[in-house]
């Protein structure tokens, strides 16, 4: 239907019939000068009225109801697109927008954004239109309730934009309801693995290939007595002598191979004293099957070591006596009596001996145990009893294997006795095992073992020291869980994650963020992080660090460079990070490629100017054909007026 064949009635202005209306021949001067006047009146709400009804004419299917590509271009948008004014009522969305949250489009678009934002939101909106007013644009997140009552959390980048001379909000508005679960997996991943391993009672370290200090956690510490600011400073080999060096470049060269395995290791601390270890490490590779370091849980075996120390100087202190004593009654043979005497006596020291001895073995923190060479116990200190769960008259003469190894590693437990036995000491220096106690629970223990021999060399038993080590293996096996479940989740994710120090170096970078930049995932680790920017970003990027050390998180648009010099734009999503001291120790991001939302913002903004463009056209030529054709009118009458005059 044209506009020029609009009925009056439409716009509420009088009908121009004839009915009741004074000829023009009867009309005085002022009378006809009048009516002119408001002809004109009338041509003035004409023009508005027109206007209006070309633009809810546009907002409509299309002009003609013919397809609209720009529209059409709009709805094929991967993000939402809101036009409203600053009152919050919806003047156009895009398809995106009502499909997904689950209203038809005349539902949405009778909607007001406070009616469609969750409370907490809705409460914002003055403020940020405020905002807007100021700065022209703005971008931030809320949170928009679905028709089933559900809450989709979005990120709305927002700007002013005039059309037809009337100031109104365009918001493209993205879905950021993966995003935000992917952050919680994160925290939630972070957050149990950091709880686990600071409150660790054994100390946990990480190195890098070079053996530099990657993580240190709170025992380990307290056990080696440095500051962790120093300590990270360090390598391994900085806190070891020249014996424990080679001792370490040994093991480290094991596990570039991959080999793991427990050793010993003593290490100087700060105040110069020495602390033995036990060395429990695994490598760790990258997913090209590079080295890039280890990590190891390392037990405080001090104690153990000097009361196995002690216990060797006491047996050697008595084997010494015991030569001398008898020695000494085969000088005094010839007379029976003094040798009574001195056997007797003899007899009283050597209890006292061994009532010293064994004072010793039962103050000792670890498993003392002699297990003669027909597999029966002769010897077992408190602690031992504590852990079988016996009196030690009930273990003292069983047979150590059948009564607590468990049936399924018996027998290779009994073979490395029997290697013992046969003097293959150094294949069984260090082994673990399961016993079983008397509640039935299995426990694991680490032994140190050592024969014992008579007079004449021949071995009579053995002499084990064992640490209850389950806990420790329990707190082994969960850390290597949590481990895989956390790159599980960093490496299958579509966004890109970053992770920086505090002096901006990059820590880690998962495959998709290698894959964004160009670089391969060794490449990028340990660059600065200013190498992925320009110098204007730069600047940007600086400012943005700032307010990760004062502890804000947050989201913003940054240009990134490739490796090959192309640039993208991203939406990067930062986290400040600190360890349980509050010092900041650096951020992690995601990032996510919005180059192709960029493109379609420019589209959207260009198809707005060309719009607006066409309109004013259109305008322009109304203008003039209802001028033209009130001149008409106006010189027609001018001529009756000469006529009457």
């Amino acid at each position: 239907m044209s506009i020029f064949t609009i009925p009056p009635e439409h716009f509420n202005i009088p009908s121009t019939g004839t009915e009741g209306r004074m000829k023009d021949s009867d009309k005085t001067k002022e009378q006809l000068i009048d009516e002119l006047v408001v002809s004109r009146n009338e041509l003035v709400v004409l023009r508005k009225r027109i206007f209006e009804f070309e633009k809810l004419k546009n907002q409509g299917n299309g002009l003609d109801e013919k397809p609209d590509f720009k529209s059409q271009l709009l709805d094929a948008a991967t993000d939402s697109i809101f036009l409203h004014d600053f009152r919050g009522n919806i003047i156009y969305v895009n398809e995106i927008c009502y499909i997904s949250r689950g209203y038809g489009k005349d539902e949405l678009m009778a909607m007001n954004l406070y009616d469609l934002d969750v409370p907490e939101y809705a409460k914002l909106i003055k403020p940020r239109v405020k905002g807007l007013m100021d700065k022209g644009n703005d971008i931030f997140e809320s949170a928009h309730f679905r028709k089933d009552g559900s809450i989709m959390p979005v990120e709305v980048h927002a700007r002013i934009i005039e059309l037809d001379g009337e100031k109104l909000i365009l918001s493209v508005v993205r879905d950021i309801t993966e995003l935000k679960h992917a952050e919680g997996l994160l925290r939630d991943v972070e957050e149990r693995y950091s709880l686990l391993v600071e409150n660790m009672n054994d100390g946990l370290l990480v190195i890098d290939s070079d053996g530099k200090f990657a993580y240190i956690n709170r025992k380990l510490n307290e056990m080696l007595g440095y500051p962790h600011d120093e300590l990270m400073d360090c390598k391994m080999e900085d806190l070891l002598d020249t014996e424990n060096r080679e001792i370490l470049y040994k093991q480290l060269a094991k596990r570039r191979r991959g080999e793991h395995g427990v050793y010993e290791l003593d290490w100087i601390r700060k105040d110069g004293s020495k602390i033995s270890t036990r060395m429990s490490p695994m490598p760790l590779f990258d997913h090209d099957s590079k080295f890039k370091g280890s990590y190891a849980v390392i037990t405080d075996i001090t104690r153990r070591k000097k009361a196995e120390e002690a216990l060797k100087n006491l047996k050697d202190e008595l084997e010494i006596r015991v030569k001398k004593r008898t020695a000494d009654l085969k000088v005094a043979g010839d007379k029976l009596q003094i040798e009574l005497n001195i056997r007797k006596k003899t007899e009283e020291e050597l209890k006292k001996e061994k009532d010293k001895v064994q004072m010793y073995i039962n103050i000792a923190g670890v498993i003392l145990v002699v297990i003669e060479a027909d597999e029966r116990v002769s010897l077992i200190n408190k602690k031992g009893c504590e852990i079988l769960g016996y009196p030690e008259e009930e273990i003292i003469g069983k047979n150590w294997f059948e009564s607590f190894i468990p049936k399924k590693e018996r027998n290779e437990v009994l073979n490395s006795f029997k290697n013992l036995m046969a003097g293959e000491i150094g294949q069984v220096e260090y082994f673990e095992n399961s016993i079983l106690i008397r509640n039935g629970d299995i426990r694991i223990i680490a032994w140190n073992n050592t024969v014992l021999t008579d007079e004449e060399g021949r071995i009579i038993g053995t002499l084990s020291s064992g640490e209850d080590i389950t806990e420790r293996k329990r707190v082994e096996e969960a850390l290597k869980r949590s481990e895989e479940r956390y790159r599980t989740i960093i490496e299958s994710s579509q966004s890109g994650i970053i992770s920086i120090d505090s002096k901006a170096k990059v820590r880690y970078v998962n495959q998709q963020m290698a894959h964004m930049l160009g670089y391969t995932m060794q490449e990028a680790v340990g660059r600065p992080v200013f190498d992925f920017v320009d110098h204007k970003g730069q600047k940007r990027l600086r400012d943005h660090l700032k307010r990760r050390k004062q502890g804000i998180r947050e989201a913003y648009e940054l240009k990134l460079i490739r490796k090959d010099g192309s640039d993208f734009w991203a939406l990067i999503s930062a986290n400040p990070l600190f360890n349980l001291k509050s010092e900041y120790i650096g951020s992690v991001g995601v990032i996510i490629n919005i180059s192709a939302r960029k493109g379609v913002e420019k589209a959207l903004l260009g198809a707005v100017i060309e719009k607006e463009n066409d309109l004013r056209l259109i305008m322009a030529g109304m203008i003039e054909a209802i001028d033209q054709l009130k001149e008409k009118e106006y010189h027609d009458l001018l001529k009756q007026q000469s006529k009457l005059t």
